[in-house]
This record gives structure tokens, sequence and C-alpha cells, in this order.
């Protein structure tokens, strides 16, 4: 079992390779300007993207970048542990949770349950966020990308034919 697990962690670690790389070249070579005028870390502490929400002071949840929060379990014998969700994006989905696909709106506190945290972290992608990951592949050679999208908003979309076929 504890096989797995380790298994299951090195996989999560290759799947975000690309994102620590475009984090790390964007921030060498100056691209990413913050609120400062100078290039931001690729770990950011919550308060450094929500500087308007006190709730955001945590100490033990962190962004990658501006698309991805991490909170990890630090506490021993931990049962569960609650996620902060600020309130910045109109979204938020749980990237590893049961309903991957489902968004949570933010400024909110989520449950969850440590027997969930050890098959899987608990990272929740941003609203308004793409997202360049790579599948786990046995093959060193072989990696396929997979770009994830999170929208902003679940809007329903009305165009000319709705409306015409809304007409009496």
């Amino acid at each position: 079992e504890n096989t797995e697990l380790i298994r299951r962690a090195v996989r999560a670690r290759y799947e975000f390779l690309p994102l620590w790389y475009t984090l790390f070249a964007a921030n060498s070579i100056g691209l990413v300007r913050e609120k400062m005028g100078k290039p931001g870390p690729p770990m950011r502490p919550l308060w450094w993207h929500f500087s308007d929400d006190t709730s955001a002071i945590i100490e033990d949840e962190w962004m990658v970048g501006d698309s991805l929060l991490i909170a990890p379990v630090l506490t021993e014998k931990a049962v569960s542990r609650s996620v902060y969700l600020p309130p910045g994006t109109e979204n938020w989905y749980d990237l590893y949770g049961p309903h991957p696909g489902q968004p949570v709106s933010g400024n909110l506190s989520v449950a969850v349950s440590m027997s969930r945290m050890v098959r899987s972290p608990s990272c929740h992608q941003s609203g308004h966020s793409i997202m360049n990951l790579a599948t786990s592949s046995t093959h060193v050679f072989f990696v396929c990308h997979i770009i994830t999208v999170a929208p902003a908003c679940l809007c329903q979309r009305r165009g000319p034919f709705d409306e015409e076929k809304a007409a009496p």
C-alpha cells in the first residue's frame, strides 16, 4: 500500500513539471510583473494575490503561480483539514476531488478528509485560468500534455437560435 502511495506522489510531481518550468522560465526572463513592478516568485502566499481579503492570511496554503492553490496537511494525526478558497475568482475547481469538473464558489472554507488527502493532494485551480500539465507515463521519452481550462463562471449561452425557439 505504501508503494502505491509513493507512486501516486511521484506521478503528481511529474504532472506539474510543465507548470513549474513555465513559471520559473517566465520569472527568470522577467515576463511576470506583479503589483510592485518586479517578478513574482512561483510560490506565493495567498495574501500576495488576495491582498484585500483579511481571511487570506493563512500560513499553510499558498498559490503556485496565479492559478493553483495548494493546501497540504501539516498537522500530525489530522482527520481532515479546512481549505480556504478566496473570493478573488468566481469559481475554484478541485483537481483531484471526487467531482473534478464541478465548480465551487470562492469566499468559503471546504473540509477535505484525510483519507482523500492520502490518495491525492488538495489542489484547486482558480476559475479564469489555463494550466499546462503532463500525463504520467511509464516511458521517459513519451509525455502527453494536458491543457486544463477552468472557466470563470458557468454561464448559459443564448444565441439567435435560442431566441427563435422562445418566440411564440
